[in-house]
């Protein structure tokens, strides 16, 4: 299982200036086998923005 910070290193490298899209985000998930949630959070604590939501998962 990835670590917060395995997981916050692979969302600093496709956030572009405090955001992130959607896509992207998911990307993560599947590419980490992770919660959407878990990402979710961490992108909170990363004060990362998501944006282009395409289902409201991160809401």
């Amino acid at each position: 299982m990835a670590s917060d910070e395995e997981i916050k290193q692979r969302l600093y490298e496709k956030a572009d200036g405090g955001k992130i899209s959607c896509a992207e985000a998911l990307a993560v998930v599947r590419d980490m086998e992770v919660s959407s949630l878990r990402v979710g959070a961490l992108l909170d604590d990363m004060n990362v923005t998501i944006i282009k939501c395409q289902l409201g998962c991160f809401e």
